[in-house]
């Protein structure tokens, strides 16, 4: 059964990718950016589960992925009919495709005035914020008061937003400088995911406008940056003086912490949901935890408390807890049988339309919006992302931004 399961799996990927591929010509599509990269922890979590300590692996919880990768392909399909009946109908529109990425000095000057705004009124936070006592730059407590929320904490997604519109068409010395000061201000907000997507995003952008070919290089440099900025997140919490890990009394021994804490992150959300269904499923279905930003804006509106739609229920996965279910696992300890399928047909529609986006203008902004949506997808390995407000403000910003461009300073992205 375990063996049949996972040659089910494996089967459904090959066929999908090679799908993809023969229909939209590419294999940089929604669907493969979110089974591809879950295959290969997969791949990794098998060989490592029963080892360092960590539990075996439960098939059955490859049920949620076996089922939701075909019925999120599903919308993608009709897509792919509906543009070519629109194609057939507009030819002379086919030209999108050589479109040229537009760069505006206008555009540019006002990108770099409005980080350099964004920075200065972050930097006069954490100064005051230090000169206060409040704590110390690597603290995990002293990052979420100093931009986990609030006008700092939205100030924040705006230079997110503006960090991926500059490095993906207008990487001049400016634009370096101002890159590494945002990271900076991300570095002290102390949320590793933070750091990476963006950059992420900008390298997905690359790829899929074939500004960047592929080379097997570019994997090694996504895993080598990750690994470093997640070493180097926890040498700075604990150079902080704040030791997260009590056993670690040096930093040789922190270093020895921190690569359990990775092999820990790289496989809780497979075995959260491993697990979680063996155990029978432990949560309770509630749309909140999926719809999560979409309820706060209506409770904010309302009056009422606001939600996290993180998941309660932490599980001991053999190294430390996790509250993490994958993608499609999230979905579905969240959801009934028929509400699991309709929420992979939602999320698959949302996908595939950004990707249409991209396909029908091919402009920064439609390209970053697809590459920021694939960035989110590429990472359901680990948890379901959209439950974030950031996952949708940050385009949100990056929209906003272009629209000013385009009504005030007469440029067109």
């Amino acid at each position: 059964m375990n063996v049949f399961l996972l040659f089910i799996l494996l089967l459904e990927a090959v066929l999908l990718f090679r799908i993809e591929k023969k229909m939209w010509g590419t294999g940089y599509t929604p669907l493969n950016f979110l089974m591809l990269p879950y295959v290969a922890i997969l791949g990794i979590t098998l060989l490592l589960s029963g080892r360092l300590g960590l539990d075996e692996f439960y098939y059955p919880s490859l049920i949620p992925w076996i089922i939701g990768l075909p019925v999120f392909a599903l919308p993608g399909w009709l897509f792919f009919l509906a543009e070519r009946r629109f194609w057939a109908r507009n030819t002379s529109c086919a030209s999108f495709e050589n479109n040229e990425f537009a760069v505006n000095q206008g555009a540019y000057r006002f990108e770099i005035g409005l980080a350099i705004a964004i920075l200065i009124a972050l930097s006069v936070r954490l100064i005051v914020f230090l000169l206060q006592g409040k704590g110390t730059i690597g603290n995990e407590e002293f990052g979420a008061l100093f931009s986990g929320n609030g006008w700092a904490g939205h100030l924040q997604l705006i230079s997110v937003a503006l960090l991926m519109l500059l490095l993906l068409d207008n990487r001049r010395w400016p634009t370096w400088i101002i890159s590494a000061f945002i990271l900076f201000f991300l570095f002290v907000y102390q949320v590793k995911s933070g750091i990476i997507l963006p950059l992420l995003a900008v390298l997905f952008a690359l790829l899929i406008t074939e500004r960047l070919k592929f080379k097997l290089k570019y994997l090694l440099w996504i895993g080598g940056g990750v690994v470093a900025v997640f070493f180097a997140s926890y040498l700075w919490i604990y150079i902080s003086g704040n030791q997260q890990f009590p056993e670690a009394t040096s930093v040789g021994a922190q270093l020895r912490s921190i690569t359990s804490l990775f092999v820990h992150y790289l496989t809780s959300g497979t075995l959260g949901l491993s697990v979680d269904m063996q155990q029978g499923i432990l949560e309770e279905p509630g749309l909140q935890h999926i719809f999560t930003p979409f309820y706060n804006l209506w409770y904010t509106i309302t009056g009422q408390p606001v939600i996290s739609g993180m998941n309660p229920e932490y599980l001991y996965t053999g190294i430390a807890r996790t509250n993490v279910r994958t993608f499609f696992g999230t979905l579905f300890v969240f959801t009934h049988p028929i509400g699991f399928v309709v929420c992979c047909l939602l999320f698959g529609v949302g996908c595939q339309f950004f990707f249409g986006l991209f396909r029908r203008y091919r402009n920064t902004c439609t390209v970053l919006l697809c590459a920021w949506t694939c960035t989110v997808l590429f990472m359901g390995w680990f948890d379901f992302f959209p439950y974030l407000l950031s996952v949708f403000e940050i385009p949100f910003w990056m929209v906003a931004i272009t629209l000013i461009q385009k009504r005030f300073i007469n440029f067109k992205r």
